[in-house]
C-alpha cells in the first residue's frame, strides 16, 4: 500500500495507481478470508475506470485498456460477493470488451489471457444461475485453461498470480496431478508460500491421501493466520485448518490427538 500511494503521487490521474491499490485489497481479503476492504476496493476500482476511460478517449494505449478491462474484473468479483449476479455477468462482459481490445491492439499483452481465462472457466465451471437464465452459454472451461496457461508462460506481471489461479481451475477440474504441478511451481517461486498456495496444497494431499502432508500443510497455514494483528483474522479459516489437521491425525491412526483437536 505504500508503493500504490507513492504511484498515486507521481501518476494522480492515472488508472494503474487505482487498479494495483484495488489488487491489493483484494489479495488482502482473499488471502485471509476477510471482507472489511471491500469499500476500498470498490471505490479504487471505480476511480480506476474513470480515469482510464478518460484517457481512453484520446489514446489507443492497450495497457489503458488492459486496466480498465481488471478494474471491471475486480467490481464483477465484488458483485459475485454480493449475489449481485446480473452486476457481476454485466461487469465481466465489459472486463472481457475491454481486454479483448488491449489483445487486439498488442497481441503480446499475455497478462490480459489470464483474467479472460478465468472469466471463461469458471462462467461456466460454477455458474448454475447463469446456466438457467442463459442456456445458450457455451461451456469454455478448456479455452479459459489455455489462456490462463498462456498467462502463465508468458505473462509480464502475472505469472504468479495466473499459476494459482491455473491451480485452483484444474482442482475444480479433477486434475489433481496438473493442479499440483501449478501449485509446486508457485511454491518454488513465493517464499515463504501464499496462504491460498497452502490452502489448495493442503487440499491436493488430501485427495492424495497422503494425510503426513495434510497435516504438516495445515499446521504450517494454522501458524500463520495466527499472527496477523487482532481484526485481521478469520476465526472460520483457522476451524477449517483446525478440522483438516484433525482429519489427517484420525487417518493416520491417532484418535486421540484428533478428539482433542476436534474438541
Amino acid at each position: 500500500l505504500v508503493l500504490c500511494d507513492s504511484l498515486h503521487e507521481a501518476l494522480p490521474d492515472h488508472p494503474g495507481p487505482y487498479l494495483s491499490t484495488a489488487g491489493v485489497y483484494v489479495n488482502w481479503m482473499q488471502s485471509h478470508r476477510l471482507s472489511q476492504f471491500q469499500e476500498e476496493v470498490d471505490l479504487n476500482a471505480q476511480r480506476a475506470i474513470d480515469t482510464g476511460t478518460e484517457l481512453l478517449a484520446s489514446s489507443d494505449d492497450p495497457w489503458l485498456s488492459f486496466y480498465v478491462g481488471s478494474a471491471y474484473g475486480y467490481r464483477a468479483l465484488a458483485r459475485l460477493r454480493r449475489h449481485n449476479w446480473i452486476g457481476a455477468f454485466l461487469d465481466g462482459r465489459r472486463s472481457n470488451e475491454h481486454l479483448n481490445t488491449a489483445l487486439k491492439r498488442d497481441p503480446r499483452l499475455y497478462d490480459a489471457y489470464f483474467a479472460l481465462g478465468g472469466y471463461h472457466y469458471w462462467r461456466t465451471a460454477r455458474s448454475d444461475f447463469l446456466r438457467t437464465v442463459a442456456f445458450w452459454m457455451r461451456d469454455r472451461r478448456d479455452l479459459g485453461l489455455r489462456q490462463m496457461q498462456l498467462a502463465v508462460d508468458h505473462g509480464r506481471y502475472i505469472r504468479n498470480g495466473a499459476l494459482h489461479g491455473l491451480a485452483l481451475a484444474r482442482y475444480d477440474a479433477g486434475d489433481w496431478e496438473g493442479a499440483l504441478a501449478a501449485n509446486q511451481l508457485l511454491m518454488d517461486t513465493i517464499e515463504p508460500p501464499t496462504n491460498g498456495s497452502l490452502h489448495l496444497r493442503g487440499r491436493l494431499f488430501a485427495q492424495r491421501q497422503d494425510w503426513p502432508a495434510v497435516e504438516r500443510t495445515f499446521k504450517q497455514l494454522l501458524t500463520k493466520l495466527t499472527v496477523r494483528p487482532r481484526g485481521y483474522q478469520s476465526v472460520g479459516y483457522q476451524v477449517e485448518c483446525m478440522y483438516w489437521i484433525a482429519a489427517a491425525l484420525k487417518n493416520q491412526g491417532r484418535i486421540d490427538a484428533s478428539r482433542q483437536l476436534a474438541a
